[in-house]
């Protein structure tokens, strides 16, 4: 303030300043409001919206540890779109390789308390999360939450999203390193978006920059693959140091990649002598070589407990043979390390293999960790190559799971790697078959069901009843044969089961079915499907429809099913529904009806995909195919008409 200014001068002037930030402050509140009410009516769905996200990694050589790091500061505004005060819940995770350095509110520091994860009350996750609860006025100004956190090896940074479970006004990825380093970003499903990737030099420093505006809310869905098949995304491919630069472990080629996963393996410590006198216990009394190899294979997988699949380093480094063994539970690696050097005590040529589930939708030709989530084993015995995955309760020796066949897979094979791809089967191999037999009794159903499946579907019947309890294995059955309906009751009928774990499953029961059965005047309405298998997808119709990816059934579909309906005595057969047939490539569904001459009703259904998941374009399709079924068959009973 200027020294020869009067009292009232001042006070004037001070006056005319307030009216000035009030003035300014009500502009900004106006825009600040305008804007809150354009995202508004831009997702009218949405609770909230991320006005700004900024994320900045600098990527630089830690020479304590010899690793690639990068420092990743993130600034996110959260915007409330509704009418009440609420709070979002925003997970940071951390693991072995990673560490939260610090978090803010609004300005104000978090004490950080992560989490850790347990499975079951045996398996302890080496990640943690740290759940932020993001607190939103019912205003128009934003919330604000940042952190920093340390990635200790850039190999396990393999890639962001782009996108967000909440709309996106602006998102920037800034990645600052080195000028003669080689980092690489490649970028999935960017094109239909205002998303671009820039490059600046400034220096001896390079940034990478992704800039993304407006960009939709992208929701993980439960019945699609996973958000890196649909969502905008980068992997983030840092390849060296330079030509002159140390070696610090990064991934340049596929090459470094195999060398990499074989150094983990040669790092294990396996005990080699007493897994070779498990296995001859296991093999003993075969006289052949075949009688051996399915007996390691099927005493791992039902021995070995299945149970999870663990990030940062021990999501790649299998655990040694004798801790599975001893523990009776592992990961997919420890289970086929434990099986590969059973298999090798007793002279087979066992190998490891890495390989993405159908899960992961990249291939070898990027040498990045994001390429694989499973291991398995590789046996190769008379000319022959046999994919051996004991993680899969049920699965018959050589069969092949569908979350696996087709996908690339790298196969140890010394100082270099085989790329082979996992064989494919078709529909077949997942037949489910279900038989009704019945007759009508007053207003009751009564009758037997006699139902087979084998390939994953019968591998699927086995997680109803892991831990093979006779009790929960007959409920499982009566719950399968009755699907939950009161109106059903079953009596499970024992049968001699060649399927544990050769052949097929099959399960046979006879029930009762009451309120099936409708008199008027001289007509009987029989509502003869026991199940109305599918009927749930009419309910999911809308939601179906708003599906960005494809409409994941997780194996390949043959299921049939067929019905054989005694004649009702003094009836007569007036009226069945209209055969339904649909075929397109994707899929194909089918119903018939015969009525034959004393009476008795022969229905055969049957649905056919090829492939494990629906096209997303044709799920409209496969829609209407559903409600067609629902409304042409299930809404349309069978009419009888008393006889004269």
């Amino acid at each position: 303030m200027l020294p020869f200014l009067t009292f009232l001068q001042k006070r004037l002037l001070s006056t005319l300043c307030l009216t000035a930030v009030i003035t300014l402050s009500g502009d900004l509140a106006s825009q600040s409001l305008d804007r809150r009410i354009a995202l508004r009516a831009s997702y009218p769905d949405e609770d909230f919206v991320l006005t700004k996200v900024l994320k900045d990694f600098e990527l630089s050589y830690d020479k304590k540890t010899g690793l690639v790091q990068a420092s990743e500061t993130t600034v996110m505004s959260f915007l409330n779109l509704t009418d009440e005060f609420f709070f979002h819940v925003e997970p940071l995770f951390t693991d072995e390789f990673t560490e939260l350095k610090w978090v803010r509110l609004d300005g104000f520091k978090k004490t950080l308390s992560p989490t850790s994860f347990e499975i079951e009350g045996i398996f302890h996750h080496d990640s943690q999360v740290e759940p932020v609860r993001v607190w939103m006025l019912k205003d128009s100004a934003t919330s604000n939450l940042s952190y920093e956190k340390i990635h200790k090896d850039v190999k396990y940074l393999t890639k962001e999203f782009i996108s967000d479970e909440a709309p996106i006004v602006e998102k920037r990825l800034s990645f600052h390193f080195p000028l003669d380093w080689d980092v690489e970003l490649l970028s999935f499903h960017t094109d239909s978006f205002d998303i671009e990737i820039e490059e600046r030099v400034q220096g001896k420093l390079k940034t990478l920059e992704v800039i993304a505006k407006d960009l939709p809310s992208f929701k993980e869905e439960r019945t699609s693959k996973g958000l890196a098949f649909y969502a905008p995304h980068i992997l983030i491919l840092v390849k060296s140091m330079g030509p002159d630069a140390q070696d610090a472990g990064l991934l340049s080629s596929t090459d470094d990649l195999y060398h990499w996963y074989k150094s983990l393996v040669d790092d294990i410590g396996n005990d080699t002598q007493s897994i070779k006198e498990r296995a001859e216990a296991i093999t003993q009394g075969c006289d052949d070589r075949q009688c051996e190899l399915r007996r390691l294979f099927y005493w791992v997988q039902e021995n070995i407990r299945y149970i999870a699949f663990e990030n940062g380093l021990a999501g790649f480094k299998p655990e040694s043979c004798q801790s599975v063994l001893g523990k009776r539970y592992g990961d997919c690696k420890g289970m086929a390390n434990l099986l590969a050097e059973l298999c090798r005590s007793q002279g087979f040529d066992a190998r490891l293999t890495w390989l993405g589930t159908s899960s992961i939708p990249y291939d070898y030709s990027i040498p990045s960790l994001a390429v694989d989530n499973h291991m398995v084993v590789t046996v190769f015995e008379e000319g022959e190559m046999l994919i051996l995955d004991a993680t899969e309760q049920g699965l018959a020796f050589g069969d092949i799971a569908d979350r696996i066949q087709g996908r690339p897979a790298m196969v140890e094979n010394g100082d270099s790697y085989l790329l082979v791809d996992v064989p494919e089967s078709s529909y077949h191999r997942n037949e489910e078959f279900l038989r009704v037999t019945f007759s009508v009794n007053q207003a009751t159903l009564e009758g037997n069901m006699d139902y087979t499946a084998s390939g994953d579907k019968k591998s699927s019947m086995y997680f109803l009843y892991p831990d093979g309890d006779p009790l929960k294995e007959q409920d499982a059955k009566k719950d399968h044969f009755s699907r939950g309906d009161s109106d059903i009751s079953v009596e499970v009928i024992d049968t001699a089961d060649p399927s544990v774990p050769e052949g097929v499953l099959n399960w046979c029961a006879s029930f009762q079915a009451k309120n099936r059965v409708n008199r008027y005047d001289k007509e009987l309405y029989l509502d003869w499907d026991l199940h109305k298998s599918y009927k749930g997808y009419g309910k999911q119709d809308n939601y179906l429809s708003s599906l960005r990816g494809d409409l994941d059934l997780e194996s390949k579909v043959l299921d049939r099913e067929l019905y054989l309906i005694a004649p009702i005595e003094g009836y007569s057969v007036s009226k069945v529904p209209e055969d339904l047939l649909i075929q397109d490539e994707s899929f194909s569904l089918r119903v018939d009806f015969q009525v034959e001459s004393d009476g008795s009703i022969s229905i055969q259904k049957e649905l056919i995909v090829p492939r494990t998941s629906i096209p997303n374009q044709k799920i409209p399709l496969w829609n209407s195919a559903l409600g067609r079924l629902q409304k042409e068959i299930y809404d349309r009973p069978i009419i009888y008409t008393l006889s004269q």
